[in-house]
This record gives structure tokens, sequence and C-alpha cells, in this order.
């Protein structure tokens, strides 16, 4: 299968993440969208946003993280913020983001806290 942007292969980062079970991509990618009570905490608890979103699909992971997001489970939720800062960079297109208009109306310490 093919490897992500860090060179492991789908049979590499299934194995990190389920142990010794074999789990096929094309099961795993629909597991995962439907929300499954093991299949996505499990992925979003082990897996790296690159290995995830590699193997989910990245135009996939636009459309379905925040769905897949609310049904997370609390402990997968705490690993959550990294795959929202890489759902965000890939909506926004990078980094650089202009921030809202009503960022500029805070307070300058505040705004400071943020940046």
């Amino acid at each position: 299968m093919s490897a992500t942007k860090t060179g492991k292969s789908w049979e590499d980062v299934s194995k990190k993440t389920y142990w010794d079970r074999a789990v096929p991509l094309d099961k795993w990618r629909e597991k995962v969208s439907e929300g499954h009570r093991s299949y996505l905490p499990d992925a979003v608890s082990t897996m790296t946003p690159v290995e995830f979103i590699a193997f989910y699909g990245v135009e996939r992971f636009k459309l379905d993280w925040p769905v897949l997001r609310a049904a997370l489970t609390q402990l997968a939720a705490k690993r959550a913020g990294v795959y929202d800062i890489a759902w965000s960079r890939l909506i926004g297109g990078g980094w650089n983001l202009k921030p809202p208009e009503d960022f500029y109306l805070m307070p300058a310490r505040r705004r400071q806290f943020l940046v």
C-alpha cells in the first residue's frame, strides 16, 4: 500500500494502531467515516495527523473532520487539537490566515496572548 510523507506503509501504521489485527485500508476508511466507536478514536489517539490524513484522504478529511471530531470519545478528543490545526490549515490554505475583524477590537494584551 502507499506510504505517507513519513515513509510508513498502511501495514506499519495499522499495526501501530490496532496491534495484531490486520485492518484493510478500505474497511478502515469506511469505519472511520461512520464514526465507529473504536476505529475512529483509536486512529486519532495513535496516528499522527500526517498518517491519518494521508490514508483517509485529504479531500475527504477536509469534508468529514468536523463530524468525525464530534463523534470522538473524551479520551480521543484530548488529542484532536493537532487534527483541528491540520484541518484549519487545509481548509484555509496555509498558516497565515487573516484574523477576523473583531480580533482588532480586543484589548492589546489579549491580542498579544492569542498571537
